[in-house]
């Protein structure tokens, strides 16, 4: 049961930085004037920082020190990245499937590879 409650609080977590990443992006676009591809990276940042600090104290109530669970963290961010790069590549050249199937298809797996990592090895 413990693993489903962390699972819960993981998806949470998640989905908040999702919202946060998507209206911080709009935000500094719309409202401040903030160039697209700045505000996005801007957005993605605040995100990524919320989403650690949430996984940190909440999701996997982790006891390890800031120093050695953030570079843990950003390791499974940036292995997140190449392995989208990779499988996204991988599926364009050897199917017909549109770019949204193969970005949702990412979407929807990486989740769960992301947890084992975060749960087993960066916040354990």
């Amino acid at each position: 049961m413990e693993w489903l409650g962390t699972a819960l609080r993981y998806g949470v977590v998640g989905i908040a930085s999702v919202v946060l990443y998507v209206a911080v992006s709009s935000l500094l676009h719309r409202v401040l004037s903030i160039e697209p591809v700045l505000a996005n990276a801007a957005g993605y940042a605040v995100a990524t920082v919320a989403n650690y600090l949430g996984h940190y104290y909440w999701s996997f109530d982790t006891k390890r020190s800031h120093a050695d669970a953030s570079w843990r963290f950003l390791a499974v961010v940036v292995a997140g990245l190449v392995l989208n790069s990779v499988y996204a590549a991988m599926l364009v050249n050897l199917t017909d499937l549109p770019v949204e199937v193969i970005a949702l298809s990412f979407a929807v797996l990486w989740p769960m590879v992301s947890f084992v990592a975060l749960r087993l090895w960066a916040f354990r």
